[in-house]
């Protein structure tokens, strides 16, 4: 494996979630998933692991938790896919893409396909995709952190006038409070642009998935249920979600998953009727949160970012000092840990000075990296981070990182 893939998979460990929905479409018996997932390597479903489980939590596993994950997975996909079709929209931004073969799917009907992700996942998809369907003037892959408005922006310039439908599926709930700000401006952004709507059931994930997972029980199985996602952020406090996508500049709407329910799910070949309708009547009940720029928002603004990142590194004695500028970020992140790396190969390190004083922002992903050092160097010295502005320091605070490094 790619040394810098390796980076990406230390720096950003979520990606690796995205690989059962393809496996479980395959599973399914879809064509362009199997094609795909011979072409990525993902040859088999991934069963979860029976070491340590009792008779009774095995039970549960085969014959009620995982048809019901693979019907929650299958409708997602299928009702956000049926979506962009109602809504008549002809160019979709797919963020994040994941390894699905919604791209496939979409630009099969004319439909302009962006796909946006982590580097490790694009740099897997991209010659996947052309292996299976060749180039197609109607699918781009695009390496994205959502956070970056200008890696957002870079991904669409290619959309010219025409409304785009962004559609997010498994991120917002990774995202802290900081991060998932950002992303809802830089998607308020694009829009205010080109015009259009985003569509997210994120927020519902959780209820619709224990909803489905009763409705196969039959019974109360709350003691076996998803837990609510983490970390926390405003989009996942029932009192205060929709109050923060006003905040953020959007209006609201609600459509049921029911209205754009296709016309039979494989995961419940095979299920009884009256256990197959339930699961139906429980999906169905999911909403898709239908999210359009204000008409007061729809303007362009004047804010110029970069993806410019710079990590200068000075070796004194056993020592490093760190001077940071621009974003840290999904994208940047690995930069960092790669050049710390380097210097670490050159001997013993007792202590880090990182300045601050040009870092605009940091991502969980970069305070991830912060804590691999601090990990790294843990017994043999500190860490010490210099001269953060107010915003970054908001950030670490908020993490409830700041206590851990000598600011």
């Amino acid at each position: 494996m790619d040394e810098r893939i390796k980076i990406f998979e230390e720096v950003n460990p979520i990606f690796t979630t995205a690989q059962s929905c393809l496996r479980t479409f395959a599973g399914l018996g879809d064509r362009d998933s199997i094609l795909l997932a011979g072409q990525l390597g993902f040859n088999n479903e991934g069963k979860a692991d029976a070491d340590n489980l009792t008779p009774e939590m095995k039970e549960f596993l085969e014959h009620k938790a995982a048809p019901g994950f693979k019907a929650m997975i299958e409708a997602r996909f299928l009702c956000s896919n049926q979506i962009i079709k109602d809504f008549g929209y002809k160019q979709v931004l797919d963020l994040p893409c994941g390894y699905t073969p919604r791209g496939i799917k979409l630009s099969q009907s004319d439909v302009k396909y962006y796909g946006c992700d982590l580097p490790v996942v694009i740099r897997a998809m991209m010659p996947a995709f052309e292996s299976i369907a060749g180039r197609s003037a109607n699918i781009e892959y695009h390496e994205v952190d959502a956070t970056n408005y200008s890696s957002v922006k870079e991904a669409v310039k290619n959309a010219g006038g025409g409304e785009v439908l962004v559609t997010t599926e498994g991120l917002l709930m990774y995202l802290t409070q900081s991060e998932l700000e950002e992303v809802f401006s830089n998607i308020r952004r694009i829009l205010a642009e080109y015009g259009g709507r985003w569509i997210t059931t994120d927020n519902e994930i959780v209820t619709t998935q224990n909803r489905v997972m009763m409705a196969i029980a039959g019974e109360n199985i709350s003691g076996s249920l998803a837990s609510p996602p983490t970390p926390d952020n405003d989009f996942f406090r029932p009192l205060r979600a929709e109050q923060f996508v006003k905040e953020m500049g959007f209006d609201l709407e609600f459509t049921p998953a029911s209205e754009h329910m296709p016309g039979g799910l494989s995961s419940l070949k095979g299920m009884p009727n009256e256990q197959a309708d339930a699961v139906l009547g429980a999906i169905g009940e999911m909403r898709f949160w239908v999210m359009t720029v204000r008409k007061e928002e729809a303007r362009k603004e004047d804010r110029i970012e970069t993806n410019g990142f710079k990590a200068e590194i000075i070796r004194d004695k056993d020592a490093l000092n760190i001077r940071l500028s621009g974003r840290l970020d999904t994208i940047t992140s690995p930069d960092l840990l790669t050049a710390y790396r380097k210097a670490s190969e050159e001997g013993r390190i007792t202590a880090i000075t990182v300045d601050m004083e040009e870092l605009d922002y940091v991502s969980s992903a970069g305070v991830r990296v912060l804590l691999i050092m601090h990990k790294e160097l843990k017994g043999n010295g500190s860490i010490k981070l210099t001269n953060m502005n107010a915003a970054v320091r908001e950030i670490l605070d908020t993490m409830g990182f700041s206590e851990l490094f000598e600011c």
